[in-house]
């Protein structure tokens, strides 16, 4: 699932750049370009974000998604059984 986040992510720089390029037609070509690699980083950066939202891609170190996850049973049998955290109203 990670290498499919990291290919949209690739894919969403490359649009955005050829998206930049073709709309500023009238702009020199290295202006052009340049400011295509910009808005395409930050589009990839807005994909990657919400893929680190979405619990697809985790930060090194942490599991991706909540299946990844150990569960304490001590924790689990004192909620009831289930392997959920307890829901807290405040």
């Amino acid at each position: 699932m990670e290498i499919l986040a990291s290919v949209l992510s690739f894919m969403a720089l490359v649009a955005a750049w050829l998206y930049t390029v073709k709309k500023l037609s009238t702009v020199h070509a290295l202006l052009r370009h340049l400011l295509g690699v910009l808005v395409g980083a930050v589009a990839m950066f807005v994909v990657v974000v919400i893929f680190v939202f979405m619990g697809v891609i985790a930060p090194q170190g942490q599991a991706a998604t909540a299946a990844d996850m150990t569960v304490d049973p001590v924790a689990a049998m004192e909620n009831g059984g289930h392997k959920c955290p307890p829901y807290r109203s405040v």
